[in-house]
């Protein structure tokens, strides 16, 4: 702020500062914006004014309260020009109530309103439980019967308890049947049987669980055991092994593979200590190969694999169903996501061992010593994929050790993916230790913080080929609109005004 004058500061720039709880940043923002030296009178005498200029407002409000920033949201609301209109304080009330901060919520009520005009369709259990602490659900049968439902989501049998006697008797309200329909009657088709056991596997709710379990609910339970498994709910887990219906299967390996890509390993202790026949999932110990029924065909009961896990970054093909699981997964994901010990443990306890694509995806999220011992302790190795994904992802550290160490080296990707992804120290790295690399085409539709440091690296030492003038010049421009790029595009037509 102090050496650069007249520079705009996006709005991305104050909604990041506000949803990471960032209050002198946004103090120092305030102390340099033209705009709010005025507001604060820190300006004296007439003239033309110099200075910043910050474009306030954006989501800065309901990020900060989303995020629980209590400090910040008093900040914005001291200063009107920071977008604290009518609908953004509504927004925020309604916020604060679905991530159950009422004393947030009450500090945004505006004089005269009441914060029960916020919160009709508020979800969050603490509301609810205050909803019936003052008997609103007596005169709103509605929002009781929408209740019943939310609550099953998260587990909160007492309250569901608490709303049933309060209504009682039931009331003959359409509305009240069709919720209680939704919420138990329905259930009996398996379909929603499996939803609301899940519901409360989320939260972890044995209570609940057991609940529906003596009402005849529990019988697929395979999407909660691998919820309860990446949510580290182990008394969970364990209850619904006990409870797991022999009729339901789960493929070779899904289990212990979950286990292990969440770094698990109490879990996995547990089951292996137990008998392998009972828990559908787990298989017995076998040398790597690919796992198949007694007909031959693969497993075709699918699972689904969320975007949850660093795995993903580098494999992000399997957000989605899978049918079948390899007996080398659960080393390979151990150590794609860093779970060094899981990984010891699987090496040890278990002989299905792992792929070159435990050490590759270990390298490209940056698990250092998991890449060590892998290189140490395992025979497999690696691929280029290992330098190239670790460039991508900015881990210089990892990229230097790998140079030293292994054999496979790195392709064009690595320079590529280091410069469409804003990792600066990387390419100049990567151009001085292996100058052979050259980029063949660089992403510019990620935009990374620093693009315009990244394209003057990309001038300096590769050639600007017309076309990539054209797609830069397309690109920026689409999003100079909403973020700072003028400058970057300004600077593109003055270095090449003959291109398109």
């Amino acid at each position: 702020m102090e050496r650069f004058k007249d520079c705009e500061v996006a709005v991305e720039v104050v909604e990041a500062a506000a949803k990471n709880g960032h209050l002198e940043v946004l103090q120092i923002l305030l102390e340099n914006d033209v705009e709010g030296m005025k507001m604060n009178n820190t300006i004296t005498g007439k003239g033309n004014i110099r200075g910043h200029k910050v474009h306030w407002g954006g989501s800065s409000l309901i990020d900060a309260v989303e995020n629980g920033h209590s400090e910040v949201v008093h900040w914005l609301c001291q200063y009107k020009t920071h977008g604290c209109g009518e609908a953004r304080i509504t927004s925020a009330i309604k916020t604060a109530l679905r991530v159950g901060d009422m004393k947030l919520a009450k500090f945004l009520l505006p004089q005269g309103k009441c914060i029960l005009d916020y919160a009709e369709f508020c979800s969050h259990p603490d509301i609810i439980e205050w909803k019936l602490d003052c008997g609103y659900f007596l005169r709103d049968t509605f929002s009781a019967g929408a209740a019943i439902k939310y609550l099953v989501r998260s587990g909160r049998l007492d309250l569901m308890q608490r709303i049933a006697e309060q209504q009682d008797p039931p009331p003959e309200d359409s509305d009240w049947s069709t919720d209680w329909r939704c919420a138990m009657v329905l259930a009996c088709d398996d379909r929603l049987f499996s939803e609301l056991i899940f519901s409360a596997a989320y939260k972890g709710s044995i209570d609940v669980m057991e609940y529906l379990f003596e009402r005849g609910a529990v019988d697929k339970v395979r999407d909660s055991l691998m919820h309860a498994i990446r949510e580290d709910h182990s008394d969970l887990v364990k209850w619904l092994i006990n409870h797991f219906p022999v009729s339901e299967r789960i493929p070779n390996y899904c289990v212990m593979d979950e286990a292990a890509r969440y770094g698990r390993l109490e879990m996995l202790q547990y089951f292996q200590d137990q008998d392998v026949s009972v828990i559908s999932g787990f298989f017995p110990s076998v040398n790597a190969r690919r796992v198949r029924n007694s007909s031959g065909e693969k497993y075709m009961t699918q699972m689904f694999v969320p975007a949850s896990d660093d795995y993903l970054k580098v494999h992000s093909t399997l957000c989605r169903y899978r049918s079948e699981w390899l007996p080398t997964d659960p080393m390979d994901d151990a150590a794609a996501n860093g779970h060094l010990e899981v990984v010891k443990w699987l090496h040890v306890n278990r002989s299905e061992g792992c792929t070159t694509a435990a050490m590759d995806c270990a390298a490209a999220n940056g698990h250092l010593e998991t890449v060590k011992w892998l290189h140490s302790c395992r025979l497999e190795g690696c691929t280029s994929k290992a330098m190239d994904g670790a460039a991508e992802n900015g881990h210089l550290d990892v990229i230097q050790w790998l140079y030293v160490n292994r054999f496979e080296g790195c392709t064009q990707k690595a320079i590529e993916g280091s410069l469409s992804n804003g990792h600066l120290r990387v390419a100049e790295w990567l151009h001085s230790h292996l100058p052979s690399l050259i980029p063949a085409s660089v992403e510019l539709w990620r935009r990374p913080a620093n693009l315009f440091e990244m394209l003057l690296f990309q001038y300096r030492h590769f050639s600007f080929s017309p076309s990539l003038v054209e797609y830069a010049k397309e690109i920026l421009m689409d999003a100079s609109s909403k973020s700072n790029h003028k400058h970057i595009v300004a600077w593109l037509r003055d270095e090449f005004p003959a291109a398109p």
